[in-house]
């Protein structure tokens, strides 16, 4: 599963308000994610989209960070929208909005 496709389900997941329609979602996205037929020489994607749906990058045992907090975000935010964004206008909407998703 590429993951522009990982990304859409995503936001249907998480615009969906219902426990159970988004356990469906979730079991959707791995029912997807297991479609490769036995044998084939495709990647066993189901490892990668657990973590993922768990917001995980590495697996557990895995001692290993991105070390990215939010002041990096903030950043990358700002600089995407443009050179007169910084990120403390980042940060001042965000504590208007409550929502990081919806400031970006």
């Amino acid at each position: 599963m590429q993951f522009a496709e990982f990304a859409d389900r995503a936001r249907e997941m998480e615009a969906e308000a219902g426990d159970i329609e988004t356990t469906l979602l979730v079991r959707d996205l791995f029912l997807a994610a297991a479609g490769a037929p036995a044998g084939s020489d495709e990647p066993d994607d189901l490892p990668v989209l657990a973590r993922f749906v768990q917001g995980r990058v590495f697996p557990a045992w895995r001692s290993e960070t991105l070390d990215i907090g939010p002041s990096l975000c903030y950043e990358a935010i700002a600089r995407a929208a443009g050179p007169n964004v910084t990120a403390a206008d980042v940060e001042d909407r965000l504590a208007e909005t409550g929502e990081i998703g919806e400031v970006a």
